[in-house]
């Protein structure tokens, strides 16, 4: 702690807490764009392509979904594994109910949604009610939904005819993007304004960070995990439909692939726009960052099971970034303010 305080004291004079600031927030929206121009330069004829651009950003909106879902309960300082199998059941009911039991395709995306929400309250139940660790309780549930998965299907794909604006979803659109992007950007928008700008956010935020603090302000700690729970369901959900409507099929199998870059770019994503914590706009740029890697590199004729190295190599290296941030963001308030202010500022936070 000394070391930092020296630190940050000889920085103040110098500029370089500024800088310091910049990059921590911008860093990893920088190497974006090196990366970006460097892979420009190396394939000058595929790679800087509206053609290319717009199935790089479509073929994440479905990842991009999943990290936000999954972002939220960690926020709340849970973990939810059963958002994978979700997406392969939603995937297969958003079909299956249209093609199997002849319903319309609005009812059936409702019910599907409606269904999410009682997943997320029933994984909320067991980890608040019968205090089962968040790992095991949707590793369990998740389970349990892969086998619901298994049963309707028969183990088989549903198809069939389906209406033409629900296969429209991943089609383009507005300036040549797909209607999933676009989508996809106000769920962010709107996750952004929930988690930045409202009291339900900031709880959020207070139980994750220190559970016992929020139930000691008389926040309802159980009532906001629940909450993060039927958040991630239901945007697993949506990133089911998305799935569906991209492969026009239902696949039983569908879903858990997704989880591992999902987790890598939640996690990425605190090494930007707010270090140390979980958000919207970090997670987005982490994404893209995974994506466009991925994309340059497979187009320079690396192989395709490189994908795997790298989602695992990049899973360690953003949950180190992101316990380093959370390290450095809780240094850097502990030195900036005494203790007493910020025990104060927080309990006013928490009351908010």
């Amino acid at each position: 702690m000394a070391i930092v305080e020296d630190a940050d004291r000889a920085g103040r004079h110098s500029g370089l807490p500024v800088l310091y600031s910049l990059l921590a927030k911008y860093g990893l929206l920088l190497l974006l764009a090196i990366l970006v121009a460097v892979f420009s330069l190396l394939l000058p004829k595929s790679f800087p392509t509206v053609f290319n651009l717009r199935n790089t950003l479509g073929s994440q909106a479905i990842i991009l979904l999943i990290a936000l879902g999954l972002m939220v309960p960690f926020a709340a300082g849970v973990f939810d594994l059963s958002i994978g199998y979700w997406v392969g059941l939603s995937s297969m009911l958003a079909v299956g109910l249209q093609v199997d039991q002849k319903l319309p395709g609005e009812v059936a995306i409702l019910i599907v949604l409606v269904l999410a929400v009682v997943v997320g309250l029933i994984n909320g139940m067991i980890v608040t009610i019968f205090k089962v660790d968040s790992l095991i309780a949707t590793l369990g549930s998740g389970s349990i939904v892969y086998g619901v998965t298994e049963a309707y299907s028969n183990g088989f794909p549903i198809s069939g005819p389906l209406p033409s604006w629900f296969t429209d979803i991943t089609y383009p659109g507005f300036l040549s993007m797909p209607w999933s992007v676009w989508f996809v950007l106000i769920v962010t928008v709107l996750l952004w304004l929930l988690l930045g700008y409202t009291t339900i956010g900031r709880r959020v935020y207070v139980v994750g960070e220190n559970r016992r603090a929020a139930e000691l302000a008389g926040i309802p700690v159980k009532s906001y995990i629940q909450f993060s729970f039927v958040m991630s369901a239901v945007l697993g959900a949506a990133a089911g439909i998305v799935v569906a409507s991209s492969a026009r099929v239902g696949q039983p199998t569908e879903g858990p692939e997704y989880l591992l870059p999902g987790f890598t770019a939640a996690f990425l994503g605190t090494a930007a726009i707010r270090p140390g914590r979980l958000n919207p706009w970090g997670t987005v740029i982490a994404v893209m960052l995974l994506a466009v890697t991925l994309s340059g590199l497979l187009q320079l004729g690396v192989p395709s099971y490189v994908q795997d190295f790298f989602n695992g190599v990049m899973l360690i290296t953003a949950m180190a970034i992101a316990v380093y941030a959370s390290r450095r963001r809780a240094a850097n308030s502990a030195v900036s303010r005494p203790k007493s202010v910020e025990a104060e500022r927080e309990t006013d936070d928490i009351a908010s």
